[in-house]
């Protein structure tokens, strides 16, 4: 979520006038992810943030799958991180969804599975969940991993026996390190080139898209995987 962790890069103090005085810097939101999970949104400093973050994509995969009981978690980072502290991350937030699944905090319906999707930083951090549940006894009801616009997709895996899906953009300016700009966005954020994650099955590659940082948003995806399920014949209706 970009909004969250550029935020926590501003200094919380700024100084100002000629007396050189400090004042609280109105720009300044401080950076603590919460890494639960929540129905209502994901959140930082103890605040939800809006799901229009996801501009429609998360209720499309709910119609696509007849799937409304989903839960959000903060997944980003500061811009610096690396792939293998957003894994795991990740998997001590495994932990932490199975013992919510144990405790009956979080409720499966019969026949419900679980299909877990990660945007750009939270790609890695969704591995890391996924591989815990791979390697608990809800390792059979995990459906799928989808990885939207990943970053630094080279440099951590998808567990095995899981199928792992992904969907990246030649000309991501974020995460696939192209063109002048996709290098300084991508040393911005730790550095990034494309690649197909390890492990995965299906690897969905754009040539180009324009806007959306070259596609790197998670809302320039949405006709894309629509086009995609219906390639399965799975029928999605974005209005409901």
């Amino acid at each position: 979520m970009p909004g969250q962790y550029w935020a926590g890069q501003k200094d919380p103090y700024r100084i100002v006038g000629k007396e050189a005085r400090t004042e609280p810097n109105s720009q300044y939101n401080k950076y603590a992810p919460d890494r639960g999970f929540y129905t209502s949104g994901a959140r930082n400093d103890g605040k939800t943030f809006k799901n229009d973050y996801w501009e429609g994509v998360d209720k499309a995969y709910m119609s696509a799958y007849d799937d409304k009981n989903a839960y959000y978690t903060n997944g980003s980072f500061t811009p610096l991180s690396e792939a293998n502290t957003r894994f795991s991350e990740g998997v001590t937030a495994g932990k932490d969804l199975i013992t919510k699944l144990d405790g009956g905090e979080i409720i499966l319906a019969t026949g419900e599975t679980i299909k877990i999707v990660g945007h750009s930083q939270g790609a890695a951090y969704a591995a890391g969940i996924a591989t815990e549940l791979a390697n608990s006894k809800y390792g059979g009801l995990v459906q799928f991993v989808d990885y939207i616009s990943p970053h630094q997709p080279g440099d951590f895996t998808h567990p095995v026996d899981v199928r792992g899906r992904q969907f990246s953009t030649k000309n991501d300016r974020v995460s696939s390190g192209k063109g002048f700009l996709g290098h300084i966005l991508g040393w911005m954020n730790g550095g990034s080139k494309l690649a197909q994650i390890e492990g995965t099955s299906d690897y969905t590659e754009r040539g180009h898209h324009t806007g959306g940082l070259g596609g790197h948003l998670v809302g320039t995806w949405l006709n894309d995987l629509i086009d995609y399920w219906r390639s399965l014949g799975i029928t999605v209706n974005v209005h409901e």
